[in-house]
């Protein structure tokens, strides 16, 4: 029987000493490398130094702004005519040389099985909080997930880590391959189309790789959540039967929504989340900026889209901050006594006036909407520099108590409808149902 082949795919960010032990270690495998593909980001932090090696390297170079977990591995992967695709991290070590003999055991087991991944040792450094998760997502015993182990193992049916798994390349793009822009995890997107569709995926336990992180307890555990691994009872993803929640549908009916939309889309093309850090009224602030637009891009969208010209016009950029929300209608505000536009109920335009002044070059701040309506909806908003002006000179006056707040000195005035007066709480009376509205002391 011919030997299959197997062409290893490892999406690259400025790559460091562990980049040549993790070459050795797969130029030293039974089972040879056909080719490897880089995909790295960034090709200014490329070297030379980083080809030397004796497997076959072809390397894409892309930009920040091109990257996407699952579109460039789903590039990569396309570009490859093995049998077998194997991804992996760039900071993933092989343990021995037999990790890809035995991810290719596991996938020959049965023509059914449609994924292989392997078990993740934890380094030597790793904390107790990271070592008892591997433990638990990966342990000694090996097997293989179908359809019919949901009622035992729910969520974890599954899961499967591009840290190190392997897939059959003409099965994964019969199915379409790895979703793009996806919200959560790409391989575990991939392994429940192949559960679905009646395809097992093998966890391979004698394939190993040291991959582990310092992760402090919340960010593990955040990480936890979104890797789909958790111990909890009720799927976040997946129903029992395996369906996916009405949430996550509706979450991908909105990115596609918004991906359709070319104006929406350049508007969200800039630099993004960028952290910028200020003074107003002699109190420090810090933002995250959603999309950062170069003037370039600026005038483009202007001479193509005319009407945008009064909000962009030709400028040396702009502040994007993109919205997911409900709807777009007025907002009862027990303050004012009437309905206000969202924005200004919401207090985006305190926030654009904070934006624009610690960006510091006065920079338009627009804003890109979008909905969770049934049928999906979409703005792109700005808020004009008056009152842009205006709101910041509230800031201005009311900064200082924030920072007096926020260092315990003031007590804050309760309004009882915010997310922290309805956390901090307290109950002191029994009340007729009809004074619901009144519950402020």
């Amino acid at each position: 029987m011919e030997k299959k082949t197997v062409d290893v795919i490892i999406p690259a960010y400025r790559p460091g000493e562990g980049w040549k032990q993790m070459l050795r270690g797969l130029e030293g495998q039974t089972w040879p490398v056909h080719r490897l593909i880089v995909m790295n980001t960034g090709k200014e932090n490329w070297k030379a130094a980083y080809e030397k090696t004796t497997i076959p390297m072809e390397v894409h170079h892309l930009t920040r702004e091109e990257f996407d977990h699952g579109k460039t591995r789903d590039q990569a992967a396309r570009m490859s005519r093995a049998d077998y695709l194997l991804f992996m991290t760039q900071d993933a070590l092989p343990e021995d040389c037999h990790l890809i003999e035995k991810l290719v055991e596991a996938m020959e087991q049965d023509e059914k099985i449609g994924a292989a991944y392997a078990r993740q040792l934890p380094r030597k450094d790793c904390r107790l909080m990271e070592q008892y998760t591997r433990q638990f997502n990966y342990p000694e015993k090996s097997r293989v997930k179908w359809l019919a182990d949901l009622p035992e193992l729910g969520i974890k049916t599954y899961f499967c880590s591009n840290v190190c798994a392997m897939y059959r390349r003409e099965l994964y793009l019969q199915l379409g391959g790895f979703v793009q822009k996806a919200i959560f995890n790409e391989d575990m997107i991939f392994a429940g189309e192949l559960i679905q569709k009646g395809y097992g995926v093998a966890y391979a336990a004698e394939a190993k790789v040291v991959h582990s992180h310092n992760y402090g307890c919340l960010a593990q555990l955040h990480r936890n959540f979104d890797l789909g691994v958790s111990q909890a009872q009720h799927p976040e993803i997946f129903k029992r039967d395996g369906t996916l929640k009405a949430e996550y549908v509706k979450a991908t009916e909105i990115v596609a929504r918004l991906q359709a939309d070319e104006l929406y889309s350049m508007l969200m093309s800039g630099k993004k989340q960028v952290i910028r850090t200020g003074v107003i009224a002699d109190v420090p602030f810090k933002v995250k900026i959603d999309s950062l637009l170069d003037t370039n891009t600026c005038n483009v969208i202007a001479n193509r889209w005319p009407h945008t010209a009064a909000a962009l016009g030709f400028c040396d950029g702009a502040i994007v901050d993109q919205k997911i929300m409900r709807d777009t209608a007025e907002v009862w505000s027990e303050e004012d006594h009437c309905r206000l536009p969202f924005v200004e109920a919401y207090g985006y335009d305190l926030q654009g006036a904070i934006y624009q002044a610690i960006e510091g070059h006065f920079l338009p701040f627009i804003l890109a909407v979008g909905t969770k309506e049934d049928a999906p909806d979409l703005a792109a908003l700005y808020i004009n520099d008056d009152d842009l002006a205006a709101k910041l000179a509230e800031v201005e006056d009311r900064a200082p108590r924030y920072q007096a707040i926020k260092e315990g000195k003031v007590e804050p005035r309760r309004c009882e409808h915010c997310a922290y007066c309805r956390a901090t709480k307290r109950l002191t009376a029994i009340l007729d149902y009809r004074e619901m509205n009144y519950l402020a002391e």
